[in-house]
């Protein structure tokens, strides 16, 4: 694995895959999950047909720009969740991929900011967007974070 943010976000895990899969550009966790979790529901169907369609990703666009000037009328995130430097932070359902790039700017050099997402489209956008060295996304399910308690500095939750 060549993926320095990815490498770290394992370090994280709570039950690190053996076999890591990050053939997209990001660390899928939920096609190696274990048979007991199989039972877990999945985000298939028509809302990740949605989020894959020209369309779809049109309305997500506008709708995250509107959004977006909102929370500018305010604060950045990263002005108000004191990430330290040298922090981690968590985007959970990042999207693009947009504001997790902001929180690794806000933790400055040698932090690290992780989106988490179970959408494989946003992802594949977030990937090609904003993923780099302090950047990394991972597929995984909001309701069962993989992570190992008191890894993270810092969660955001905006959508």
């Amino acid at each position: 694995m060549t993926q320095p943010a990815l490498q770290r976000a394992l370090e994280l895990l709570a039950d690190p895959p053996a076999k890591p899969d990050v053939s997209k550009g990001y660390l899928d966790l939920l096609d190696s999950r274990p048979d007991g979790d199989a039972d877990l529901p999945t985000n298939t169907g028509v809302i990740q047909a949605l989020w894959a369609s020209p369309v779809g990703s049109m309305l997500y666009d506008n709708t995250q720009a509107v959004m977006r000037r909102l929370f500018t009328a305010w604060l950045q995130p990263a002005e108000w969740l004191n990430i330290p430097s040298g922090g981690i932070a968590l985007d959970v359902g990042c999207g693009p991929g947009t504001v997790t790039a902001s929180l690794a700017q806000a933790a400055g050099p040698g932090g690290l900011a992780l989106g988490l997402d179970i959408s494989e489209p946003m992802l594949v956008r977030a990937v090609r967007a904003a993923a780099g060295p302090q950047v990394g996304f991972l597929r995984a399910d909001a309701q069962r974070l993989p992570f190992r308690d008191e890894t993270v500095d810092a969660v955001l939750s905006i959508a």
